[in-house]
């Protein structure tokens, strides 16, 4: 019957019609994944600068000095952001297939507390640094006005509060949904 309809169509010429589709129609869960995790593995190694200036621009204040002595480890970082990153597709499928999560609605839930944990963690890491800056620079004021505080950079590591946030992120999604999908019986 199909056979029938498809020479019908195409002037008595069999065509394969899979091949006018879009080929991520086709495509499984798992190639989406990983093509998805080499994007963003790609995209976190060109938009590091992008990321430090960022975490360092919020954090930095009239009297603070980032010490940049320990630079050299900026590009083990670099590593580290761009694995972290491309790291939050694989996550997510991990997710999914662990809490056997399967409408739309709830993977789109899980992806925001996910991308919400890591993004939390990291400012509230800027956010303990500017603290402890304020802090500093109230006592460095009542003393003299030569004195500026110094932070180092590599004590930074936005990076690393970020993977922590995303792990932790992980962790809450599978409790939440096994929950409640063994509750509504899905």
């Amino acid at each position: 019957m199909n056979q029938i309809l498809l020479t019908k169509l195409t002037n008595g010429e069999p065509t394969d019609f899979s091949l006018s589709l879009p080929l991520i129609y086709y495509m499984n869960a798992y190639y989406k994944t990983v093509g998805l995790t080499l994007v963003c593995f790609v995209a976190a190694f060109m938009l590091w600068w992008e990321f430090l200036e960022l975490s360092i621009n919020q954090i930095k204040s009239s009297r603070m000095i980032m010490n940049t002595r320990g630079i050299s480890s900026l590009n083990s970082w670099k590593m580290f952001f761009a694995v972290t990153i491309g790291s939050i597709p694989l996550l997510h499928l991990g997710i999914v297939k662990l809490a056997n999560i399967r409408s739309t609605k709830q993977k789109v839930i899980s992806l925001a507390i996910l991308l919400t944990s890591g993004i939390a963690l990291w400012q509230g890491r800027l956010l303990t640094i500017i603290l402890r800056s304020r802090r500093t620079n109230s006592i460095l004021e009542s003393t003299s006005q030569d004195i500026h505080f110094e932070y180092p950079i590599n004590e930074l590591q936005p990076q690393l509060f970020i993977a922590i946030g995303l792990f932790i992120g992980t962790i809450a999604n599978v409790l939440i949904f096994r929950t409640v999908n063994r509750r509504t019986g899905k």
